[in-house]
């Protein structure tokens, strides 16, 4: 006598246990047999038997990501997880098509270093900093004619912007007399973070000229601010956690990852997705280690294909969803990749038979994986409009360059 488990039934006929929901659609009412008793429809006969006669290697074919194909057995997929992974897919094909493109000569005084576009109020603004220490503001459109050139720090200094204070019609201008080499800030609404010689400044007003400082005992490369922590990359390849709350010393993550290998220098960090720590260092290397477990040296996800070996200023940008990281290469090409997968986004196909050598001048506009700039791409940003279109910024030299995400021009 077969058991009565909950939720299920056991067919005499076929001698297995079933939902008790698939036996309620099949008969139509409570109790009944597991088969209908209505002979099936021609239709559903028909389907069957093609279905038997399908070789294997034809089911195969058509699960192979393509992008109709993903669309069209969008609605077929069981479960969500099989779906969630589809539109990711689909994600990736539309991004890697990337060609829409506005571009703009900047009356820039030097090199573009930085570069922050922010909307306040429903008024977009955009800033500039160049390596000759100007700093320079712009507004909705990218007409040369709309820029203007707020100040000079310093005519041997680089400008950084990072954010854009919610009040920023006050301006506070910092003045260091004993801190040296301020390389990398995150401003975090009124608070920030400054990275300089062997240590982090955190001003918790930057209204304020009071600091604390946080000792790391090499040159801060680049720092990060979430709520009560603080994150610094420095020369020396350490990455190091300061709570605010705590001490003014910070704890050593990831150390290990060093192990059999020659250091190098954080240039870019973010925690993203919660959990997850991006970390470019100057070799090269980029990838997402896992907050979670500290004392681990094992990426959690490593994008391949990154180039870099000296370049200090380069472009690096996540999305406004965390899905995809985009980065600029010592070679001048930037490059994405998903940062669930950690694969690369695939150049688009239809830029395929084009020099690979072209640039923006020879084959205006083109895909943006493909494109060799004339400079390093020394800053990326990516920002949702307020019609709703996601788009990359990027600097070369004296040019802006504004891509629409997944939109073909």
């Amino acid at each position: 006598m077969p058991l009565e488990l909950p939720g299920l039934y056991y067919d005499h006929e076929r001698k297995r246990y079933f939902p008790i929901s698939s036996r309620l659609r099949a008969s139509g009412a409570p109790g009944g047999s597991s088969h209908s008793s209505l002979p099936p429809s021609r239709d559903t006969s028909s389907r069957e038997n093609s279905s038997e006669d399908i070789p294997v290697s034809r089911i195969h074919m058509k699960r192979r990501t393509g992008l109709w194909r993903a669309q069209g057995g969008l609605n077929g997929l069981p479960a969500y997880s099989e779906r969630d992974r589809t539109l990711h897919q689909i994600q990736c094909i539309y991004l890697a098509q990337t060609s829409r493109l506005q571009q703009e000569r900047i009356p820039v005084y030097a090199p573009i270093r930085s570069f922050c576009r922010a909307i306040l109020n429903g008024q977009a603004h955009t800033f500039i900093g160049d390596s000759a220490g100007w700093l320079y503001s712009g507004g909705e459109s990218l007409n040369e004619d709309d820029w203007s050139v707020d100040f000079n720090l310093h005519p041997d200094s680089q400008v950084g912007v990072t954010d854009v204070l919610e009040s920023y019609s006050r301006t506070s201008l910092l003045t260091f007399n004993n801190f040296y080499d301020v390389r990398s800030s995150h401003l975090r609404g009124d608070s920030l973070v400054i990275g300089a010689e062997r240590k982090a400044l955190y001003f918790p007003d930057v209204s304020v000229p009071t600091f604390e400082s946080l000792y790391t005992h090499s040159d801060v490369f680049s720092v990060h601010h979430d709520e009560h922590l603080v994150y610094a990359g420095v020369r020396n390849g350490s990455v190091l956690r300061f709570d605010l709350r705590v001490a003014k010393y910070g704890d050593h993550l990831f150390e290990e990852r060093f192990k059999g290998r020659s250091r190098s220098s954080v240039l870019r960090l973010d925690v993203v997705r919660d959990t997850q720590l991006l970390l470019s260092h100057m070799n090269g290397m980029l990838a997402t280690y896992d907050l979670r477990f500290t004392k681990g040296n094992r990426p959690l996800v490593h994008f391949s294909g990154h180039v870099n070996t000296l370049t200090e200023h380069l472009g690096l940008a996540v999305d406004p969803l965390q899905t995809f990281v985009f980065a600029a290469g010592q070679d001048c090409v930037i490059r994405g990749w998903s940062l669930r997968t950690g694969e690369r986004l695939a150049a688009s196909p239809l830029s395929l038979d084009r020099d690979a050598s072209a640039t923006m001048e020879t084959f205006p506009p083109t895909s943006l994986l493909t494109t060799v700039f004339k400079d390093a791409v020394a800053a990326i940003q990516i920002t949702e409009e307020r019609d709703g279109d996601v788009c990359l910024w990027a600097t070369s030299a004296g040019m802006l360059y504004k891509y629409y995400l997944s939109q073909m021009s």
